[in-house]
């Protein structure tokens, strides 16, 4: 995991961050006589954030951020200190992932996942010629949901923080989802998600009986959910999805007042083309 800080969004600043790695093998698991008695290697819950019955992780999704995280001990390494990046990618290119299955431990091991502790944006990793050696297909990834407690006023008001259920992993080539087409996991990010997420203008100029009808009906494939070539993944609380080409959509405020002023709920409408109705 990689903590790639800077420029400052606040300041409406940006620049291609990037992480890349490179002709590399990562192991989830090593088989020994007492790999039950040792499990993860033993460090400070407070710094590293993880027990050592947690399961174990061979790459966690990197934050972009505005400064540097809590490196210094004061905390988790993996939680941000301050608002995210406007850009920023990660390429994996010929990457070997070996031994991700389920042992004898009941310590779970997934290949990918996401930062539980980065609530507000989580920026899209890209995997070319990843090789797969002993990955049992639910160790694949595993998307953490955003934390309920985030729905405070100082935090993220009425909502949850929509960072963690929007990562999106895209493979390039197909080597990572043993496909011959490109494609993407990304995470459930239907959760939690209701018509008092659309904003007033969306319902407005001859919506009000979408209104009224409810969303189940009025928009039955809301959010990413459903969306066409998508398959459903419980063990990894995401969707396996092929030959779509997911992008980052960055929505930037650029008012003086961008930082006591929110311009959300924000919703991007499909329209009805072929009875549709995707709406995010």
């Amino acid at each position: 995991r990689a903590n790639n800080f800077g420029p400052d969004p606040v300041k409406h600043l940006t620049d291609n961050k990037w992480v890349s790695l490179e002709n590399s093998l990562v192991v989830g698991e090593v088989p020994t006589e007492d790999a039950c008695e040792h499990g993860r290697p033993v460090g400070s819950v407070a710094f590293t954030g993880f027990a050592q019955s947690d399961p174990k992780v061979g790459i966690m999704m990197s934050t972009f951020s505005k400064s540097r995280g809590k490196m210094d001990g004061t905390g988790p390494w993996h939680r941000p200190k301050s608002y995210p990046a406007i850009n920023g990618v990660v390429n994996l290119t010929e990457v070997t992932f070996a031994r991700f299955t389920p042992n004898t431990c009941n310590m779970s091991s997934y290949v990918f996942t996401n930062n539980p502790l980065s609530p507000d944006a989580m920026h899209p990793f890209q995997v070319l010629k990843t090789g797969l050696q002993a990955v049992d297909n639910d160790r694949m990834v595993f998307f953490h949901p955003p934390n309920p407690a985030w729905i405070v006023q100082e935090d993220c008001v009425d909502m949850d923080c929509d960072g963690p259920k929007h990562s999106i992993i895209r493979d390039l080539d197909g080597h990572l989802l043993q496909t011959d087409h490109i494609g993407s996991l990304i995470p459930r990010a239907e959760i939690r998600f209701d018509s008092s997420r659309l904003p007033i203008a969306l319902l407005a100029g001859g919506q009000t009986e979408f209104l009224q009808r409810g969303i189940s009906r009025g928009y039955p494939n809301n959010v990413n959910a459903s969306t066409g070539g998508c398959e459903w993944k419980a063990a990894w609380n995401g969707y396996q999805c092929g030959n779509l080409n997911h992008q980052m959509l960055i929505i930037e405020n650029m008012d003086a007042d961008t930082e006591v002023r929110r311009v959300s709920p924000l919703a991007v409408y499909g329209g009805n083309t072929g009875g549709g109705k995707y709406i995010d």
